[in-house]
């Protein structure tokens, strides 16, 4: 399902605003949360989400919203696209292996928001055997790289494991 930019819910909405629904969570008690999406113009919008919740009757009882007041920025790029792709892999530190077309969006996800140019890179890390898929996030009107990340994460294991099982387990010796 989808919404148009309403205030009914006392969304901080635009009238150039659509919400999609993401997901739809219902609690053992009967209580419901429906995540929305945003876009702004056609333009999707990181940081921009909004959770309505529901009592067990299905009305709303309060919602959690992510922007402070509604959207007013311009949509008109003043960056090109392979400008912002340019920056993008100055940002990857590691081996391109293939870019993707930078595409337009909406940053709200750090206090002002901003328009931007999302970038994916992907390749080999610095250390060229660990993969990487980073999304830049280029300004759209200064061309500054303003942000970045990497659906790829590591993390450095002993190979040892506390189970809440084991802890039971000692726990009843």
């Amino acid at each position: 399902g989808s919404c148009s930019g309403s205030t009914d819910w006392k969304i901080k909405a635009s009238p150039d605003d659509e919400f999609t629904l993401f997901r739809k969570r219902v609690d053992p008690g009967g209580t419901s949360h429906e995540r929305f999406t945003r876009t702004f113009h056609g333009l999707p919008v990181y940081g921009g989400d909004v959770v309505l919740h529901f009592d067990k009757a299905g009305a709303v009882t309060s919602t959690s919203n992510s922007l402070p007041g509604p959207l007013t920025l311009a949509t008109m790029p003043k960056v090109t696209p392979n400008a912002a792709g340019a920056t993008a892999k100055g940002a990857f530190t590691g081996k391109i292996d293939r870019t993707g077309l930078p595409r337009l969006i909406v940053d709200a996800s750090r206090g002002t928001p901003t328009l931007a140019w999302e970038t994916e890179i992907i390749g080999k890390a610095a250390d060229g055997h660990t993969p990487s898929h980073l999304h830049v996030l280029t300004d759209a009107q200064s061309g500054q790289n303003i942000g970045a990340w990497d659906e790829v994460e590591t993390a450095v294991g002993t190979g040892k494991t506390h189970l809440p099982l084991q802890r039971l387990e000692a726990a009843q010796l």
